[in-house]
């Protein structure tokens, strides 16, 4: 028999530990490039209070110098803040204490982007001591070696001195010696100084945000800020012996190209709800807008408040025009500084915006002429049809500005994070580059990208309108030629009277033609414009007539328990629920168009039921009635897919109700008949739609397929059929056409009928 001792159990416990080497590896890999490593020395700068940032390189001695006028470093806070890795200080205190700056550094990164730089640092800090006088602090850190040795990183040790001071200048000064990357600071200092200068004045010329302001400088409890300037001399200076600072800059060049700009998009963003503004050069403000967006985006989730602020230059004649800079100044200043930056608590964050960055896919979606929105504001906004996606000269999508053809920012202000676990806050990449791709940045990039797709919305739309007063002017313009023809010709003793009469007859059809044309163009777009409309309402009239028939439906439960009582009730019971039936079937119908309108999602399904359901549950009290008859004898039964059962059921509908209004245009009273085939060959689905109506004459079916062009529209409304407003066919053949087949009239028609309209679909 087994047994089993219990024994006790000593409970221990074990501490991470962490070694001095991790110092020389933060060093190495947090930060990814020399500008990076410079900016956070100059955010802490910025977070000191000081009005300015000296950055002097010398390439002889390998020395890198970053000096500011901030409020020091006490020595509480060197012991206890600087040389505490992952600090949240700034966490908890989110404001600089003389004039309230959001702090824009975190997690102590300062420290190791001077270790990146050089091998060597240097700390010399005069700040005020607590009885009102000034101490001096000195340190010094020797990475390689001190990192070198092995053992526990609380066992690292600092040496510095501390001694009074009797300068009454605050600041810190950090020596960077052993500088190995100074030679390519050097060589590469355009580009370093373009990007270190664009730290904190990327675009003075947009518009700046106020909750960069914190409420206690807005009540006046700081100082008054004076701002915060950038310098680089030494070996950063130019050829000419001039140094590098912001204000070299050219700001006027940048304030009227920003001035110039064709449209601009501003959006203010905070707890949820989104103001959205558009202007226009020429035409104001085209687009105003407050859009709730959790309701329109259930999971927007972002907390820093925003502002955006972009301006679009279409790289398109007389975009420059008119205005107080020289096109090709502008242009130029435009290609070197495109792209849209994020600016977080008034510091940039790279990648954002920069060479060669493309976070919001406007050069991706360019390269592969993507034909959708990304967002769903736009989504929301501006539905597409699957004919607009469709039709390039139609879809907006594809007008989206290039990153080279816009200027701009969005601006953030984000908490100082070290957990990276809240997803509602922007959050800095521990390398300093970009943003964790959390729920908040989710929301960042829709905000800033719907931007971009409402401005090809707009620009879309103007370009249409711009396309279409051209050809009215052109029209005009030929009217007059006309005119001015017969004029010559009737005033001309050169010509021969008969011929002149010609001539001038002539001319004058002509002249009528064109006159005609403009008014059936002007009626065609107004029709055109109208049929997104008709799918809203019949959306809306499906939806309303629903309850209706609820409401009837408990009527007739109910006159059917009086039946059980009044034999006589009966019939009335019997009528009322054939007439039911025959609703339910037409609102059925209705659903699946509404339904299914405008969506490309397929399913298999029986071409042949279908064509009954339209034939026999739809119209058979109609052709009854009519003594027309319907041959489905060659419509062979097999299983479609690849074209939407919406689609398919809408084409039958629309060619079947053609034939019964041709038919009933005639007003004969024999050989009234429709037939219709479906067929599958080696080109795909074959429909077929033969009738024995009025037939189409030859000089117009080149325009059969025209909006609000109708041969019908003497068939009366009493038909139930409608009044021929000549769109049937139109949207037809744009509904096919999307689909990749074509629709024609053919020639001649089937024996023995009028006209065949025949439909040719691929089948997926």
């Amino acid at each position: 028999m087994y047994s089993h001792k219990k024994t006790s159990k000593a409970r221990k416990h074990a501490e991470f530990s962490v070694d001095v080497a991790l110092l020389e590896e933060l060093g190495e890999r947090l930060v990814s490039r020399p500008d990076i490593a410079l900016s956070e020395l100059i955010k802490n700068a910025h977070d000191a209070d000081s009005p300015s940032c000296e950055v002097d390189l010398n390439v002889v001695k390998k020395r890198l110098v970053v000096r500011d006028k901030g409020t020091g470093i006490s020595e509480a806070d060197f012991v206890h803040k600087w040389m505490k890795i992952g600090t949240r200080n700034k966490e908890i205190a989110r404001e600089s204490p003389v004039y309230g700056r959001p702090y824009a550094g975190s997690k102590g990164i300062g420290r190791f982007a001077s270790r990146f730089l050089g091998d060597r640092l240097t700390i010399i800090s005069i700040s005020r001591t607590e009885g009102g006088g000034f101490q001096r602090i000195r340190a010094r850190f020797i990475w390689n070696r001190d990192t070198r040795s092995r053992g526990d990183v609380q066992d690292f040790k600092a040496f510095y001195t501390v001694e009074p001071w009797q300068r009454a200048e605050c600041g810190t000064t950090l020596v960077i010696s052993k500088c190995e990357l100074a030679a390519e600071l050097k060589k590469d200092r355009k580009d370093v100084a373009s990007q270190v200068l664009k730290l904190t004045d990327p675009y003075g010329a947009l518009e700046q945000p106020n909750f960069n302001l914190s409420s206690t400088t807005q009540g006046g409890g700081f100082n008054v800020d004076p701002g915060f300037e950038i310098t680089l001399g030494g070996d950063f200076q130019t050829s000419d012996g001039k140094s590098k600072h912001a204000d070299d800059s050219p700001k006027k060049l940048q304030s009227l190209v920003m001035e110039n700009f064709v449209a601009r998009a501003r959006i203010e963003a905070n707890n949820g709800l989104a103001k959205v503004e558009l202007h226009w050069r020429n035409k104001g403000k085209v687009f105003e807008r407050s859009l709730p967006l959790r309701e329109i985006h259930p999971e927007y989730s972002l907390s820093s408040p925003l502002l955006l602020d972009i301006r679009y230059f279409p790289v398109r004649k007389g975009t420059f025009s008119g205005g107080d800079v020289d096109g090709v100044v502008a242009r130029s200043w435009v290609a070197d500084n495109c792209g849209i930056a994020v600016i977080d608590s008034g510091f940039r964050v790279p990648p954002f915006g920069q060479s060669g960055d493309d976070w919001l896919d406007q050069n991706l979606d360019e390269s592969t002429s993507r034909r959708s929105w990304r967002t769903e504001l736009a989504r929301s906004l501006f539905p597409m049809s699957p004919e607009e996606k469709s039709q390039p000269k139609q879809n907006p999508a594809l007008y989206l500005p290039s990153r080279g053809q816009v200027v701009g920012a969005v601006m953030v202000a984000s908490r100082s994070h070290s957990s990276g676990n809240d997803a509602t806050d922007l959050i800095p990449s521990i390398n300093r580059e970009g943003y964790v791709r959390n729920r908040a940045f989710t929301d960042l990039y829709e905000i800033a990208r719907f931007s971009l797709e409402l401005i090809a919305k707009f620009d879309k739309k103007f370009a249409l309108e711009r396309e279409q007063r051209i050809y009215e002017d052109n029209l005009s313009k030929i009217s007059e030629d006309f005119k001015e023809a017969i004029h010559t010709v009737e005033m001309s003793p050169s010509i021969a009277p008969m011929a002149r009469e010609q001539i001038v007859f002539q001319l004058l059809q002509a002249q009528e033609r064109v006159r005609d044309t403009r008014t059936y163009e002007s009626k065609k777009l107004e029709a055109l414009s109208e049929i997104s409309l008709l799918g809203v309402m019949a959306g809306f009239i499906t939806h309303e007539f629903e309850k209706v028939l609820l409401h009837l439906e408990d009527g007739i439960r109910l006159i059917k328990q009086h039946a059980l009582v009044d034999p006589h009730a009966k019939p009335t019971v019997d009528a009322l629920e054939s007439t039911f039936d025959l609703l339910r079937s037409y609102m059925d119908y209705s659903r699946l168009m509404v339904e299914q309108a405008g969506t490309t999602n397929s399913r298999e399904f029986s071409g042949l039921s279908q064509i009954r359901f339209v034939v026999d549950s739809t119209f058979a009290g109609f052709t009854n009635r009519e003594r027309i008859s319907v041959d489905l004898e060659e419509c062979h039964d097999f299983d479609i897919h690849g074209v939407p059962v919406a689609a398919f059921s809408g084409i039958v509908m629309n060619l079947y109700t053609n034939a019964l209004k041709a038919i009933l245009a005639k007003h004969a009273l024999q050989d009234e008949r429709i037939r219709i085939t479906l067929i599958r060959n080696a080109k795909g689905l074959v429909l077929t739609v033969s009738d024995t109506g009025i037939g189409v004459p030859k000089t117009i079916r080149n325009r059969i397929f025209d909006a609000m062009f109708t041969t019908t529209r003497s068939v009366e409304d009493h038909t139930g059929l409608g009044s021929g407003m000549g769109l049937g066919l139109s949207l037809t053949q744009r509904v096919i056409n999307t689909l990749g087949g074509k629709i024609e009239l053919r020639e001649p028609p089937a024996t023995g009928f009028a006209s065949t309209f025949e439909v040719t679909l691929p089948l997926g």
